[in-house]
């Protein structure tokens, strides 16, 4: 089987899953915000130290509609298989969010526009200043504390190149393979992807991509930490082992009846 023929076998699949995970998501989001994201406030990010700065401001209904307009905004084939929109409540305060990463800053006499910078994040940032923990992270340490506590769930992490960690669970026919990207711009990137098959090369026979706990819960379509101090290792390190265990336990009934008869191997891969 080439590519293209294993690309075009898995659409029906990947629509059936795209509207499971679509409504799954939603209602991940209408949990997480019934326990006042407690969940969310564990990710230690500029964007989500922002994003809960805004809706400290915002009634229940208008952070209800940031999250879900979100979920929306992020399963766009699914929302379209549903046969659901985004209200115009949920567009308003989404346009109020994006404009609230910026300020008005009065420099010299001359009002400038600034980027905003979240109220957590300056405390994190006069810590370090003050010697009373680091955002330089150890960033091995993060790694074997990762590697410590996916071991009983995941086993040992695939051999790849560079300092991430890679992990592939089979579900039936289908592989979840959990990245851990300790390389990038962030200090953390964790992200998931269903797939046909166990490898990652050129050709993408995934039934599902960009899935993370930020995206599933509406803040945004990738769980990036940036703002790691030293002292919150061991933290990252339990965040990363229940989500990677939730969405495990969440999956079987996502996958039911779904098939695709695609070989780990293709002709032109």
């Amino acid at each position: 089987m080439k590519c293209a023929d294993a690309v075009a076998r898995l659409q029906t699949a990947q629509d059936q899953f795209a509207l499971r995970y679509y409504e799954w998501s939603m209602t991940q989001a209408e949990q997480e915000l019934a326990r006042g994201l407690v969940n969310v406030q564990r990710v230690s990010s500029s964007t989500v130290f922002l994003f809960l700065d805004f809706i400290g401001n915002c009634s229940a209904s208008e952070a209800r509609s940031l999250v879900m307009g979100n979920v929306k905004r992020f399963n766009s084939r699914g929302l379209q298989l549903a046969g659901h929109s985004v209200t115009s409540q949920e567009s308003s305060i989404q346009s109020k969010f994006k404009g609230y990463f910026r300020e008005e800053v009065l420099v010299g006499g001359q009002k400038l526009i600034s980027a905003r910078v979240p109220s957590r994040e300056m405390e994190i940032h006069e810590r370090h200043r003050l010697g009373q923990d680091s955002l330089i992270i150890k960033k091995t340490e993060l790694k074997k504390l990762l590697k410590q506590s996916l071991a009983p769930q995941l086993g040992k992490p695939e051999a790849i190149a560079g300092s991430g960690l890679r992990y592939c669970q089979s579900f039936g026919p289908w592989y979840l393979i959990t990245s851990l990207d300790l390389s990038g711009t962030a200090q953390l990137y964790y992200s998931q992807i269903l797939s046909a098959r166990s490898v990652v090369d050129s050709c993408p026979t995934y039934l599902q991509g960009g899935i993370s706990p930020l995206s599933w819960w509406g803040i945004q379509p990738e769980t990036a930490f940036d703002l790691i101090q030293q002292s919150g290792l061991p933290a990252v390190a339990e965040f990363v082992r229940e989500m990677v265990h939730h969405f495990a336990v969440s999956l079987p009934p996502l996958l039911v009846g779904l098939e695709h008869g695609i070989p780990a191997a293709l002709e032109d891969c």
